[in-house]
């Protein structure tokens, strides 16, 4: 697929959902099958549910190729860190399926590198204004450590 102008370069990003790091990935066209994306979803809904399975099934909506482009809906079972991500749609008189199986980041995990930043930017305050502004001042300051 060819890219036509800068504004999809400014605006894209994969068609798929990134919750995470991707583990695994599969897709996979079935010819001649008529069904709904809906009851594909509610079916294995409810068989998640008849098995008692300790996966939460919910829906997520993904942007099928950027910020302004149409969203997908997808089917995501989630278990612990990881999900699964499954995507279905007819295409002319085939249907096409996919699955994304990734983990996602921990909770908070971008607030807590923030945090670890800020506390070194004070610790390196803190070593500046009690030992001074260490650098080089002189020439005979290389060749000490030389």
């Amino acid at each position: 697929m060819e890219h036509q102008g800068s504004v999809h370069l400014l605006f894209s990003r994969p068609p798929m959902p990134r919750p995470g790091e991707v583990v695994s990935h599969w897709h996979h066209f079935v010819e001649d099958l008529n069904t709904s994306t809906l009851d594909f979803y509610k079916s294995v809904e409810q068989t998640l549910i008849a098995k008692e399975s300790p996966v939460r099934p919910t829906r997520v909506d993904w942007a099928d190729r950027g910020v302004l482009s149409a969203k997908r809906e997808y089917l995501r079972a989630a278990y612990g860190r990881y999900s699964f991500d499954i995507a279905a749609f007819p295409f002319g008189r085939d249907f096409f399926f996919s699955w994304w199986l990734t983990k996602r980041r921990p909770e908070g995990a971008l607030g807590m590198g923030c945090m670890a930043m800020v506390r070194l930017l004070i610790a390196l305050a803190v070593f500046v204004k009690l030992f001074g502004y260490i650098g080089v001042r002189s020439p005979n300051y290389v060749a000490v450590f030389l």
